[in-house]
């Protein structure tokens, strides 16, 4: 066993932060973890720099959606998602670049788009100039819903990606994992959508939601694109993956906030779920979360 990874999340955002810092003796720099991070932030200044290019509108068309009202946006300059959640523009971008980093560190740097927050200063059907909006990466027009994707394609999902996305799922407390907020493509390939009910956020009963609209993530084990492998102990999972869980388990409340923007209770939720893991396996840990939830919602 390494170190303890406290150290590690200092150094790897000191940068960052502006607070300076030493390596981990326990990492080689450039590891996976440091450079997930970097990936992460890569993507996120790509998505600003495209959106700001755009100077034209020249298709939108309304996707629906409950949590969020959600648009497809075709500018001169590319495709974007177009989210106005709910829950505000700002919790909706701060809980995705949270899942994002973490899916990053953890191996699948992809599999959560990036997102940002913006005044629009283009017309977008009936949201006016000027309005804030989270802006989402588009995966593609060859991205489908798990809901509507067959079998075989299903199938070709890796183990990796399955347990990636069992780890955010479980570790941001992701309550609506249903297989409609799946994307995936015929070569396997997975995208995650709609993060706004995470870390322990309910329905709203005055939006037509039920005050716990929970599912049990279709990445835990038995789920629609559910994990295959054995987790009955923290050492089943792939190295890398047991680093980052250390790494969280056992860095601070306050580093966990500058680590991953979120705010003290949401890096609670995270360092108590990544604990749990650590101390009963993956399966153990997943089996005590889905408890809390109480009655759950039908999958699909």
């Amino acid at each position: 066993m390494q170190a303890s990874g406290r150290h590690l999340l200092v150094a790897l955002f000191a940068a960052a932060l502006g607070a300076g810092g030493v390596a981990h003796a326990g990492r080689a720099k450039g590891s996976s973890f440091e450079t997930g991070v970097a990936d992460a932030d890569a993507r996120v200044q790509s998505l600003q720099k495209h959106w700001a290019s755009s100077k034209k509108v020249t298709a939108v068309k309304v996707l629906g959606g409950r949590s969020a009202k959600v648009m497809l946006v075709r500018t001169d300059a590319d495709h974007f998602i177009i989210r106005q959640p709910k829950r505000g523009v700002a919790q909706g971008v701060r809980v995705n670049l949270a899942q994002q980093k973490l899916a990053a560190q953890l191996g699948e740097y992809k599999l959560v788009p990036s997102a940002i927050a913006d005044k629009t200063k283009l017309q977008l059907g009936e949201v006016a100039i000027g309005t804030e909006v989270m802006v989402v990466h588009f995966a593609g027009k060859h991205y489908v819903n798990a809901s509507d994707a067959d079998a075989p394609t299903l199938a070709k999902v890796p183990e990796q990606a399955r347990l990636v996305g069992a780890l955010v799922d479980l570790l941001s407390e992701q309550r609506d994992r249903k297989s409609a907020n799946i994307m995936v493509n015929h070569l396997g390939e997975i995208r995650l959508i709609d993060p706004d009910k995470s870390f322990g956020q309910k329905g709203d009963p005055r939006e037509g939601e039920t005050e716990n609209p929970a599912f049990r993530s279709n990445f835990f084990h038995g789920g629609k694109v559910g994990y295959t492998t054995s987790q009955a102990r923290f050492h089943d999972l792939p190295a890398q993956m047991q680093h980052v869980i250390e790494d969280i388990a056992d860095s601070s409340i306050a580093t966990l906030t500058k680590v991953y923007g979120l705010n003290a209770e949401e890096a609670g939720i995270m360092q108590s779920r990544a604990s749990r893991v650590r101390e009963l396996g993956l399966q153990g840990a997943i089996d005590e979360y889905v408890t809390s939830l109480g009655t759950l919602r039908k999958n699909k």
